[in-house]
C-alpha cells in the first residue's frame, strides 16, 4: 500500500509484534539520492516527530519528507494501514525465545523447535541468534569432557542447562544467577566462555551496558542461558546498585516498574521472562555486603588463585601429570579450552531441548528428584533460611546436570557432577556463613573425604619412604583396635581448595569433638616419625 505524503510516497511493508508488546513497521521511503530507503521505526516513536525526522534525514532520506508535519500525516496514514485488512496480513507477531504457552515447541534463538523454522530477527534488535559449530559429538569430546578437570567449568555447563528447565519446575518468571569472582588469570572467563558454547559461541553480553540495556536483554534471553563477562567493567561506585537491579530483575521475571505513560509512549509493555544468569568479576576487594535477597539471587562463587598452593579454575588433574608440572599443565588446559571452544559450539543446549520436548513429563519428574536429593545430602544438614534459598540454587543446577547426564549430552560421570556442584555450593555457603559455620561444614568435608573408597592411603611401617608418604592421600596408622590417618596440611588443602586458616578452623572442629589428636593443645598438628624425619601431620581419628 502506498500512502502519499507531501510530495514524496513511502511504503508500509510488515508490522513486527515483539514479544514485549511492542510494535515496529518496516517502511521505505525516499533518500535524497534517489534511491530508496528502509527503516524499521517502532509506532512509539511517532509521538516526537522532530527527533524521528531528524533519524531519518540522517540516513538520507529526503528533507521534505522528514518535515514534522509529515511525520504526523505518515503516523495518521500507520495507523489507518494497520487497521486495514492489508496491514493485518502483513502483520507478524515474534515469537519470544523459550518455551510456548503449551509447552509443545520452544524458540532457541532464531530456531523454533521441534519444527526447525527460521524465526525472523528484526536488524538492531537483542534478538539472540543460534550460532553453531562443529558436531555434538566434537563437543563432548572436547569441551565437555575436558571441564571434568574443572569443578568450575563443570558447574558452569550444567548451569546453561538450568535456563530451558525452569519451567518444568513450575517457575512462571523469574530466576537466579552466579558470579564467579576471583583474582585475574585464574580461568574464569575461560569458564564461562565453555558455558555458553552450550548455546553460541560466545559471550550473551557484558556488564558495561546501561540498566535498561540489560533488562531488555534479559527479556530477549526467556529461558535461555544469559552469559556476562567482567562486571568489574562497571565503575565501582555504581556496582552495587547494578548488581541489586538485576537481582530484582532476575527474582521477578520483569524490568523495573515503569509508569503507563511511559510505556505508551514508548510503544512498549513489559513482558514476564525466565532467567538464568552466568557472570564473572575479577576480584578487587569489592565490600560482599549486598542484601540477603540480592545475594541469594546473583550468587558470589568464589574460585581460588592461580599460584604455588592453586591452579585457578583445574581443580582435577590426570594421574600421570606431576604435582610439580600441574601450573604449566593448567596453562595449556586454558588454551586448549579456549581453542575447542571457536570450534564446537551452539549444539549442545538444541539437542537437550529437543529431549526435553520429546520426555517432557519424565524430564519433569527426574528434576524434581534429583533436586531433592541434593537438597537432603548430609553434608547441606543444618543450614539456615538463607544459606537453604542459597542451596536451592545450587540444587536446579546439579538437577539439570544430571538430566544431561542421562540424556547423553554431556560425557560425565553423575559422582563427578555432584563432586563439582558440591564444591561451588559449599564455596558459596561459606560465604554467607560465620566462621564458626565454616569451620564445622570444612570439618565434615574432611572426614568424608578421609572415608571416601576412592582415596589412595599408603599404610604406615618404620621402613615407609618419605617420597611414597608424599604421593598418598594420607598415610593410615592401625594400632590394636584404633585407626588413624595421618593427614599433610598441604595434601588436605588442595584436596579441598581449603586456605590454611579455613584447614585450621576445621581442625579445631575436630579436636573439640575428640576427632583430631594433637601434641600440644596450642598445635593442630602431630609429629610422626617418617624415615628417621618427624613430621608434622593432622592425625585425624577414624576408628
Amino acid at each position: 500500500m502506498t500512502v502519499y505524503v507531501s510530495k514524496e510516497n513511502i511504503t508500509f511493508q510488515r508490522i513486527y509484534v515483539l514479544p514485549s508488546g511492542s510494535h515496529i513497521v518496516e517502511i521505505s521511503y525516499p533518500k535524497m539520492s534517489g534511491e530508496t530507503g528502509v527503516a524499521f521505526v517502532n509506532f512509539g516513536d511517532f509521538r516526537n516527530p522532530r527527533k524521528l525526522g531528524a533519524e531519518l534525514f540522517d540516513k538520507g532520506a529526503d528533507g521534505a519528507f522528514c518535515e514534522p508535519s509529515n511525520i504526523v500525516a505518515m503516523e495518521e496514514s500507520l495507523r489507518t494501514y494497520a487497521a486495514s485488512e492489508e496491514g493485518r496480513a502483513n502483520t507478524i507477531a515474534i515469537l519470544a525465545t523459550g518455551w510456548s504457552d503449551d509447552m509443545t515447541s520452544f524458540r532457541l534463538g532464531d530456531l523454533e523447535l521441534p519444527s526447525g523454522r527460521r524465526v525472523p530477527v528484526l536488524p538492531g534488535l537483542d534478538t539472540p541468534v543460534l550460532t553453531q559449530a562443529g558436531t555434538l559429538e566434537e563437543w563432548k569430546n572436547n569441551v565437555a569432557a575436558a571441564a571434568c578437570h574443572s569443578s568450575a567449568m563443570m558447574f558452569l555447563i550444567s548451569a546453561t542447562f538450568v535456563a530451558p528447565t525452569l519451567k518444568l519446575f513450575g517457575i512462571e518468571a523469574g530466576g537466579f544467577g552466579f558470579n564467579l569472582f576471583g583474582k585475574s588469570s585464574s580461568g574464569k572467563s575461560t569458564a564461562l566462555l565453555a558455558a555458553a558454547s552450550v548455546f553460541g559461541s560466545t559471550f550473551t553480553g557484558k556488564w558495561n551496558a546501561t540498566v535498561t540495556g540489560l533488562e531488555e536483554r534479559a527479556q530477549a534471553n526467556s529461558d535461555l542461558p544469559f552469559t556476562l563477562d567482567s562486571l568489574e567493567d562497571v565503575p565501582a561506585a555504581s556496582r552495587p546498585a547494578v548488581m541489586e537491579t538485576m537481582s530484582y530483575v532476575l527474582s521477578s521475571g520483569s524490568p523495573k516498574l515503569r509508569g503507563k505513560v511511559y510505556e505508551t509512549k514508548n510503544g512498549i509493555a513489559s513482558r514476564r521472562f525466565r532467567s538464568l544468569v552466568l557472570s564473572t568479576e575479577e576480584d578487587q576487594n569489592r565490600p560482599r555486603h549486598r542484601t540477603t535477597g540480592s545475594a541469594v539471587r546473583l550468587i558470589d562463587v568464589f574460585v581460588k588463585p592461580a599460584d604455588s598452593s592453586f591452579f585457578g579454575i583445574v581443580d582435577m588433574f590426570p594421574e600421570d601429570v606431576a604435582v610439580e608440572a600441574r601450573a604449566e599443565w593448567a596453562k595449556l588446559f586454558v588454551k586448549k579450552v579456549e581453542a575447542a571452544v571457536a570450534q564446537q559450539h551452539g549444539t549442545a543446549l538444541e539437542a537437550f531441548v529437543r529431549l526435553l520436548i520429546m520426555h517432557r513429563v519424565k524430564a519433569t519428574e527426574r528434576l524434581k528428584t534429583y533436586k531433592a536429593a541434593f537438597m537432603l545430602r548430609n553434608e547441606f544438614a543444618g543450614l539456615n533460611s538463607v544459606q537453604n534459598r542459597t542451596l536451592d540454587a545450587f540444587a536446579h543446577v546439579y538437577a539439570a546436570g544430571r538430566l544431561a547426564i542421562d540424556m547423553g549430552t554431556v560425557p560425565w560421570a553423575k559422582e563427578r557432577l555432584l563432586r563439582a556442584v558440591g564444591r561451588c555450593a559449599s564455596t558459596a555457603l561459606a560465604k554467607s556463613a560465620d566462621r564458626a559455620q565454616i569451620g564445622e561444614r570444612n570439618a565434615k568435608r574432611l572426614i568424608t573425604w578421609l572415608s571416601d573408597p576412592d582415596r589412595r592411603p599408603v599404610d604406615y611401617s618404620t621402613e615407609l619412604a618419605w617420597k611414597e608418604a608424599e604421593g598418598a592421600d594420607f598415610i593410615r596408622l592401625e594400632q590394636k583396635r584404633n585407626l588413624w590417618a595421618l593427614v599433610r596440611g598441604e595434601t588436605a588443602r588442595r584436596a579441598l581448595r581449603l586456605t590454611v586458616s579455613e584447614l585450621t578452623d576445621a581442625a579445631k572442629v575436630l579436636r573439640e569433638r575428640g576427632q583430631l589428636v594433637t601434641e600440644r593443645p596450642n598445635t593442630p598438628t602431630f609429629q610422626y616419625p617418617v624415615e628417621g624425619v618427624r613430621r608434622c601431620f593432622y592425625m585425624v581419628v577414624l576408628r
